[in-house]
């Protein structure tokens, strides 16, 4: 027993797997099942590159604008276009 008297108790868990194997450790023919689930296949294996590319397109493509706007701008190439010089 801890000191204090009073007995530690563990946690109740909600899988079967933890029931088994109280540590949380993969092992055996479990480790091999949660390596081939947890592999990426078929219709799976490219969304994590397209939401990349996505937030790249939605938070670059205004900044590079932006920026070429405050070059010409900036550089005099702008306001005459514009007609304001």
């Amino acid at each position: 027993m801890p000191a204090g008297g009073k007995s530690r108790r563990r946690k109740a868990s909600l899988s079967a797997a933890a029931a088994i194997n109280p540590g949380g450790h993969k092992t055996g023919a479990s480790m091999a099942e949660a390596t081939q689930s947890e592999s990426p296949t078929g219709e799976g294996a490219g969304k994590g590159a397209g939401k990349g590319r996505a937030r790249l397109m939605l938070l670059g493509a205004p900044a590079l604008l932006a920026a070429l706007c405050a070059g010409l701008w900036f550089g005099g190439v702008l306001p005459p276009v514009l007609g304001l010089g």
